[in-house]
């Protein structure tokens, strides 16, 4: 967490601010100096006033600024862009996917940004040799580059959740891990839940740098739009893929269920046969169980053994005619 801060360029030389008197002061002082202001978590009153003053922010964007959104989204004033999209928390796992949000607002000289913590600002913020060269070129070369560090951070959980697919895979479907499947069934629909919320995310960011690299917005310089259609690039990828392993996800678990139906199946298939098979064996013991006095082969010396040949040829007929049907 920090407060407010800012660097800017001026007069060739990187000048750190920390304060919000001194922004307003440097901007007022130097209007053709190009500054990067990074906001803290909390919006103060002062710094709202900062930006609705200074740099001329509308008061329902800076409300905007200061609010919680879930989806990204882009929005287009007479003199300044606002950019809102989402970076990976550093304290997300694969199975509960955090998102936090980083507000960007360019304008001629000058880009704000917004965010909790995220580790794609801080990087960029400490590089201060890159910094200057972009400072040097101008805000939306500046703002390109953050945005673009922002989107490459999707690429390694990606890799990430495939791994993680691969190993919930082989635990499925090996049979010495049958008994933790469960545990592997549970951690899947955690997958696949957290697989949606980046699918859900990436598709509505790709839309907004299909904005940017369309060439349509006054902030945007021609020489820049090619490497937003960059940015696009990578974001229609991790878009594909989280939509592609979500389907994964899907597939295991109706390949696990199909698996464990074929595997009923076979208990209630050999369950049915024994049962067949006893059936009529069951009817010839029930049959002369009755105690009736006028039964003859009750009181005939070989009745019991009839009775045991008759339940064994009735037994071994009734297999004979499932192996003749090929269902044994």
């Amino acid at each position: 967490m920090h407060g407010i801060r800012a660097i800017g360029l001026v007069r060739e030389d990187l000048v750190e601010l920390g304060s919000v008197e001194a922004i307003r002061a440097a901007v007022a002082e130097f209007p053709h100096a190009t500054f990067w202001v990074d906001l803290p978590s909390s919006l103060s009153d002062d710094t709202k006033r900062l930006l609705s003053e200074s740099f001329g922010i509308h008061s329902l964007t800076v409300e905007d600024v200061g609010a919680t959104y879930l989806l990204p989204k882009l929005e287009e004033f007479d003199s300044f862009l606002y950019v809102l999209v989402h970076t990976i928390d550093p304290a997300s796992t694969l199975d509960d996917l955090r998102l936090s949000e980083v507000d960007a607002l360019l304008g001629p000289r000058w880009l704000i940004t917004h965010h909790t913590n995220c580790v794609s600002v801080a990087a960029l913020w400490n590089d201060r040799a890159r910094l200057r060269r972009l400072l040097e070129r101008g805000a939306p070369w500046l703002m390109h580059a953050l945005v673009d560090r922002v989107v490459d951070d999707y690429l390694p959980i990606t890799q990430l959740y495939d791994r993680e697919l691969e190993r919930l895979e082989a635990r499925l479907f090996d049979p010495a891990e049958s008994a933790r499947a469960q545990d592997a069934i549970g951690e899947l629909f955690a997958l696949r839940r957290s697989l949606g919320r980046l699918r859900r995310l990436t598709s509505h960011e790709r839309e907004i740098f299909a904005r940017l690299s369309r060439g349509e917005l006054a902030l945007i310089p021609e020489q820049l739009v090619p490497f937003f259609r960059d940015v696009q690039d990578h974001i229609v990828r991790v878009a594909e893929l989280s939509d592609s392993q979500r389907e994964t996800a899907a597939s295991l678990f109706d390949t696990h269920l199909s698996m464990q139906s074929q595997r009923l199946n076979e208990v209630m298939k050999v369950l049915t046969m024994i049962s067949t098979v006893i059936l009529p064996m069951t009817l010839i013991a029930g049959i002369y169980g009755m105690n009736f006095d006028h039964m003859p082969e009750l009181r005939w010396p070989f009745g019991y053994p009839m009775a045991l040949a008759a339940m064994t040829l009735v037994g071994v007929g009734v297999v004979a005619f499932f192996r003749r049907k090929d269902w044994l």
